[in-house]
């Protein structure tokens, strides 16, 4: 899997269970005019069920918030984050 994908994984998570195509640039311009313009696009409306999206937000958000990412938790943003992958 590669690291886009996982990035997609998680993003799909964030948008509670929606898959969203990747881009990486709003527009491309000339001459300060649009020349190309790029709009998000659902790949996929639901990936999983709401209550397994629930739980691995609550699942995430506990590392932050107990767990091996304490050092990033703020008063500002609910941050998720994951612990570090095994591979046997």
């Amino acid at each position: 899997i590669t690291p886009l994908h996982t990035c997609m994984v998680y993003n799909a998570i964030a948008n509670n269970g929606k898959l969203m195509k990747p881009y990486l640039v709003n527009s491309v311009q000339e001459y300060g005019k649009d020349v190309l313009k790029f709009s998000p696009e659902v790949l996929n409306e639901e990936v999983l069920d709401s209550s397994t999206i629930q739980s691995l937000k609550e699942t995430m958000n506990e590392v932050i918030e107990t767990g091996t990412g304490k050092a990033l938790k703020n008063n500002y943003y609910k941050i998720c984050g994951k612990t570090g992958t095994a591979q046997v």
